[in-house]
């Protein structure tokens, strides 16, 4: 959100699972009321798009991380990490 790391996904995130505007405040108190507000305001009459959207970037994030993994294999990099740093 706005001058924050805080993503859309995440409040939209609480707020599909219940949380209140006060809730996610008091859950992310970088974050203002009046903004998280105005977030779930756009979001009830945009919830398609929205969800479109954020399926769309959560699934570029897996895709994102699938190539890192390629790249980058993550098994034995603990022991990899380990070894380096007793040499």
């Amino acid at each position: 959100m706005g001058g924050t790391r805080v993503t859309l996904d995440t409040v939209i995130g609480f707020y599909k699972q219940g949380s209140s505007a006060e809730d996610i405040a008091d859950s992310l108190p970088v974050l203002k009321l009046s903004d998280i507000y105005v977030t779930i305001a756009y979001y009830l009459p945009h919830q398609p798009e929205v969800d479109e959207y954020l399926e769309t970037r959560w699934l570029e994030a897996e895709e994102g991380q699938r190539q890192m993994e390629a790249l980058f294999p993550p098994h034995g990099m603990l022991e990899k990490l380990l070894a380096r740093k007793n040499k």
